[in-house]
């Protein structure tokens, strides 16, 4: 069989795994066809529930991190689309949830179980309704607001501010002199309730990779003022795979150590990575801040799932695979127009083409593969149990008919000894 052939070994890509599921579900089928009533000593409604399981699988990535730390735009690279809004500072508790969608569509779920719902709109309509949702206003940035949304998802509405609380918030928070903002709180906490924070954010979208059954979940920023609502991570948990984003420099963060220690359950730390970003504004010393960063976090994570990249540059190599050029995106996109002229010269020192150049660079070209054979582990571990216990089945079916045919032959020559007597 050629699935017997090729699936233990090792590194595969997620379009493999697609591929080869789909071949155990065909097995599957001819198995049960071929079985009938026959007991070949296999559960066969176990083996469906594992079935089952496997067409209902998804890959669930959750995206953690600071804020600002370049969390919205890794997401963007990944999910090879700039949709989430990357100029604002997260005031969201609610978790974003990304996945693939033949049809566009972002739903936004409320603390009182209302829910919102934007259909058939273009990248741009939901790109802003994101930014609405997700953007601390300008009057309310020096005042704890993720505190204040807690509170009011913790405890109802709030229709007071007193010294007391006043206090709590500094005391969470570590603001001080927020007596002298007290104006400000008011207008803030008196404009909330449950009807309009939100809990959950799902934003489906047609983005053009080729696998369907990846979840990202973007969290919210574990520095964000106020901390971060307990419910978000339960989905920890339930995660394949973790992913820490934090810059580049400083290398040494007690952010993510304080993630380790205090956030993750040992469960959850088995597939945690550091992913450090912003690689191109320190791209010369990128290889020894890598090292110093495996020998600072040798004892909290394996060093083999650290890796250094670059956003910015990733998303300029998914503007050339849409066939734009450098020139074009210089004019389109002031931001990265600072990284095409410095890593264009050193493309053609390096004699590589851009595409290949900014790939390379962005250092996605090592995390991806990597990434994806870790995601993939357990998944194949599963096909391959399916697949021995279907060998298994034909196996004891063969074992069965033939010796049903050895009884049928021997009473066939038992019958000719009788009528010859």
């Amino acid at each position: 069989m050629f699935l017997d052939q090729n699936i233990k070994k090792p590194n595969f890509k997620l379009s493999d795994y697609k591929i080869y599921k789909q071949q155990i579900f065909e097995l599957f089928k001819n198995y049960k066809d071929l079985r009938g009533d026959l007991n070949d000593g296999i559960d066969i409604k176990s083996l469906e529930t594992r079935i089952e399981n496997l067409k209902n699988n998804q890959f669930l990535i959750a995206v953690a991190g600071e804020v600002k730390a370049g969390k919205s735009t890794f997401i963007n690279s990944l999910i090879k689309e700039e949709i989430l809004p990357t100029d604002v500072l997260q005031a969201t508790n609610a978790l974003i949830e990304i996945f693939y969608s033949k049809r566009p569509y972002l739903k936004v779920t409320y603390a009182s179980g209302k829910t919102e719902l934007i259909e058939e709109s273009p990248k741009e309509v939901l790109k802003e309704k994101l930014k609405e949702i997700a953007a601390i206003p300008e009057d309310y940035r020096d005042i704890p607001v993720n505190l204040i949304d807690l509170y009011i998802l913790e405890n109802g509405e709030l229709n007071i501010i007193d010294n007391e609380f006043i206090k709590y918030l500094e005391e969470k928070s570590g603001m001080e002199n927020l007596r002298e903002l007290k104006y400000k709180l008011e207008n803030y906490a008196f404009s909330r309730s449950r009807d309009n924070i939100p809990v959950k954010i799902e934003l489906g979208y047609p983005f053009p990779w080729e696998f369907d059954e990846i979840r990202l979940v973007d969290m919210p920023g574990v520095n964000a003022v106020g901390g971060i609502h307990d419910i978000s991570f339960s989905f920890l948990d339930k995660a394949n795979a973790i992913l820490f984003i934090h810059p580049i420099k400083p290398i040494e963060s007690e952010s993510f150590k304080r993630f380790i220690s205090s956030v993750i359950t040992n469960k959850s730390k088995e597939n945690l990575f550091l992913i450090l970003t912003h690689s191109a504004v320190f791209f010369e010393e990128k290889e020894r801040l890598l090292e110093e960063a495996k020998r600072i976090y040798s004892s909290l994570i394996s060093p083999d799932r650290i890796f250094i990249v670059d956003s910015v540059l990733k998303l300029i190599y998914e503007d050339l695979e849409r066939g734009k050029t450098l020139e074009e995106i210089k004019r389109e996109q002031r931001q990265k127009r600072k990284w095409i002229v410095y890593f264009k010269d050193l493309a053609e020192e390096e004699r590589l083409d851009d595409k290949e150049a900014f790939i390379k660079y962005s250092g996605f070209e090592k995390l991806i593969p990597v990434l994806e054979s870790f995601l993939l582990s357990a998944p194949f571990s599963e096909l391959i149990t399916i697949l021995e216990l279907i060998k298994a089945g034909y196996k004891e079916q063969i074992n069965i008919h033939q010796e049903t045919i050895q009884l049928l032959q021997s009473q066939k020559k038992q019958r000719r000894i009788f009528s010859r007597n």
